[in-house]
């Protein structure tokens, strides 16, 4: 079935995440990488912020619980708050070029506060068609019903959409939607993925 969208994570994928070195260091280094994403998508204090049910001065103090951190709450949330750097270099450029060949949509665990200076600070969100934040959305990757909402929003079938991720536990979760999914790290993973491939067949 032809590709008709392309959705895409934003953290890590086309924006520059500088948070999971820090959090290693706050945990004291007692989880792998995939075990603190594996432990950070679980964490219901996470869930709870991230479908925008919880305030971000709750999230503070609760997640430094949750992690047994040393830091202050309120030094923890100025920290978080800088995780997005910045968009990659040539996001604006790839996502010009699929626009006038698929329809676009992003898709992403997020939070009022990374939201905001996605929107504020880094001038590509307006390209997409459809915008999927999780905290306003209340769903959350890698549930399936984050996915089956995306297509049916949408108006495509899972098929014919096809989804990036940097977490392999996102990519599992749209495979099991239906979607086709691809793990991508960064901005040139995708970006060589697309040009290889054909749009219009």
């Amino acid at each position: 079935m032809r590709i008709k969208a392309v959705l895409f994570d934003l953290g890590g994928v086309l924006v520059e995440l500088t948070g999971v070195p820090r959090m290693m260091e706050l945990t004291g280094n007692r989880f792998t990488v995939p075990e603190l994403w594996k432990r950070w998508l679980n964490s219901p204090v996470i869930r709870r912020y991230e479908t925008g049910r919880m305030s971000t001065g709750e999230f503070g103090i609760a997640i430094v619980k949750e992690f047994s951190m040393d830091i202050d709450p309120r030094q923890y949330v100025k920290e978080f708050t800088a995780w997005p750097a910045g968009k990659f270099s040539g996001v604006n450029e790839l996502l010009g070029w699929l626009k006038e060949q698929v329809v676009l949509a992003s898709l992403s665990n997020t939070n009022d506060v990374h939201w905001k200076r996605v929107v504020e600070e880094m001038d590509f969100i307006h390209l997409f068609d459809y915008n999927f934040p999780s905290h306003e959305t209340g769903l959350l990757k890698p549930d399936l019903e984050a996915y089956l909402h995306v297509a049916e929003s949408i108006g495509l079938s899972p098929e014919e959409i096809l989804f990036f991720d940097d977490n392999e536990i996102n990519v599992r979760g749209a495979e099991k939607a239906g979607m086709k999914a691809v793990r991508a790290a960064g901005i040139d993973e995708v970006t060589a993925y697309c040009r290889r491939r054909t749009w219009r067949d």
